[in-house]
């Protein structure tokens, strides 16, 4: 049976290297290693000859070995195969920051987690809020994990860079793919998730079909969530069927959101009391309840920024947004600058609000005076359509408006939003309804 091995060309120390070789199971030295120098692990001495010690000859046989016997500031660089069993998931550190690298990347080396429901698992599980940017986990295709939150990589205070990875078929109740909280004394970790892809993940509970994160500030760049080669996008059972964010501050950077699902809100992104900022990214043909590509909901101040991005073909089944849906029952803005909102779609049986955006201002307390809303300038919202399904010609209480943008205020706003040098054009239900 062939197994994967680490082989350190050195012996492990500060700001070594450490790399993984492939090598026959049965011939792996650790399985002759007498108990006796198991204390001496990562630095067999006399009669451990045949102990994996670092040297090429005598190799760690699992990712964990390799990752326990690395210091502060080393890397294990893991060469190509398809690494699984114990000792090849669930990986984990503490009180050190350290570099886990595949060195040919994702596509030559694979974290095959292997899990189910009786048998749940991840690639890795990092607690320690020690754990900073100077930690990296890269150069991986994490795939079939199984776990309640993060099925591929679950993060608590700790915050390494995830960086040049693939993500599919992974499920967990809350970020099927990845999992990112902060708690504690941590409570906003820095995450960066850099250059990944995410594919067919799966959250089956309350959302993040490929992404969760919770209480944190987090930086996703030049990442695609969506379908790769045959692979599908991610879904949610309920909300966000790329990625949910609770109380955080998201900001997404030349990134692809592509063909996601959620039955409830958010096909793309589902933001609940979080500062979300989009840029240079396109948002592009998910499908949810409210809010086809983007759901924003708050209680507070938080903001919504969208600029140089794109908007399109989403679809909301509900009533609201086929490209954005934003509810705000506090004092929370937007700001959409140099967008385009093009061919999104809303409506169900009776009832289509907003088929470019929806906006509702409902602030639960009085606030004082005329405020700002949200300014919409420099972009083209067009060809979106809000279309109610009734087949009931005299439907009372149907309603379609809205086919670019639909504004809504409740009595306890006094909400001002600024349109200015956009275009509107082909919006089916006038380009603009307020109430």
């Amino acid at each position: 049976m062939a197994a994967l091995c680490l082989s350190p060309g050195v012996q492990p120390a500060h700001g070594d290297t450490v790399e993984l070789i492939r090598v026959d199971w049965s011939a792996c030295p650790y399985a002759e290693c007498p108990q006796e120098c198991e204390l001496e692990f990562c630095d067999p001495g006399i009669g451990c000859e045949d102990c994996p010690d670092g040297l090429e000859d005598r190799p760690y046989c699992t990712i964990q070995d390799g990752i326990d016997c690395a210091e502060d500031g080393d890397t294990v660089l893991v060469l190509p195969g398809i690494y699984t069993g114990d000792g090849n998931k669930n990986l984990t550190w503490y009180g050190k920051n350290i570099k886990v690298i595949g060195r040919d990347g994702p596509d030559a080396t694979t974290i095959d987690i292997d899990a189910d429901s009786e048998r749940p698992g991840g690639a890795f599980k990092l607690l320690d809020g020690n754990i900073t940017s100077r930690s990296k986990i890269a150069g991986f295709t994490i795939q079939n994990g199984w776990k309640n939150n993060g099925g591929g990589i679950y993060l608590r205070r700790a915050s390494p860079i995830i960086s040049n990875c693939h993500f599919k078929d992974n499920s967990a109740g809350r970020g099927g793919a990845l999992w990112m909280k902060g708690a504690g004394w941590n409570p906003t970790p820095k995450y960066k998730v850099q250059d990944c892809w995410f594919g067919g993940n799966e959250a089956t509970g309350i959302g993040g079909g490929a992404i969760y994160a919770s209480g944190g500030i987090v930086t996703i760049t030049g990442c695609l969530i969506g379908p790769y080669w045959w692979l599908p996008g991610n879904q949610a059972v309920e909300r966000g069927g790329g990625i949910y964010s609770l109380n955080s501050t998201l900001t997404i950077i030349s990134s692809t959101i592509k063909d996601n699902t959620a039955v409830g809100d958010g096909g793309g992104i589902y933001l609940l009391g979080s500062t979300a900022t989009i840029g240079g990214s396109v948002i592009e043909d998910n499908t949810g309840e409210d809010g086809g590509g983007i759901y924003f909901t708050s209680n507070g101040p938080d903001e919504l920024k969208i600029f140089d991005s794109k908007i399109k073909s989403n679809t909301a089944t509900g009533e609201t947004g086929g490209g954005i849906a934003f509810w705000t029952f506090g004092s929370a803005t937007f700001t959409i600058d140099r967008c385009t909102i093009a061919d999104n779609s809303c409506g169900d049986a009776t009832d289509a609000l907003g088929g470019g955006m929806y906006v509702n201002s409902c602030p639960s307390f009085p606030l004082a005076g005329v405020f700002t809303l949200g300014t919409i300038q420099n972009s083209m919202i067009v060809n979106n359509t809000a279309e109610h399904h009734s087949t009931d010609p005299d439907c009372y209480g149907c309603q379609a408006r809205g086919g670019g943008l639909a504004l809504f205020a409740c009595t306890t706003a006094d909400a001002e939003v600024v349109v200015c040098n956009n275009t509107f054009s082909g919006n089916v239900a006038t380009g603009i309804a307020t109430e």
